[in-house]
């Protein structure tokens, strides 16, 4: 059993999924080939939640912030960004 099966057989949900259902839309976070991100299919870095939570948004974030400066995104993972509502 992975790991997700576990967490979402708790009763926790993947809030990027959940506010995305259609699996078009992949979310992918990281690639075994850093520069590749955008073609290999592996969406690794996931958010859950639990109870009487709404997800609003989501959104994968792997462009580098302006101050940052040029080279490499600060880690080989993008960033998970989710708008969660508590009702």
């Amino acid at each position: 059993m992975t790991a997700t099966k576990v967490i979402t057989g708790a009763g926790f949900i993947d809030t990027f999924r959940a506010v995305h259902p259609d699996v078009e839309v992949e979310g992918r976070t990281w690639s075994p080939l850093p520069r590749e991100r955008l073609i290999n299919l592996q969406r690794i870095d996931m958010q859950f939640a639990k109870g009487n939570i709404t997800g609003r948004d989501a959104a994968v974030v792997d462009t580098s912030m302006p101050q940052h400066g040029p080279g490499d995104f600060y880690s080989d993972h993008a960033a998970t960004h989710t708008d969660l509502q508590i009702n």
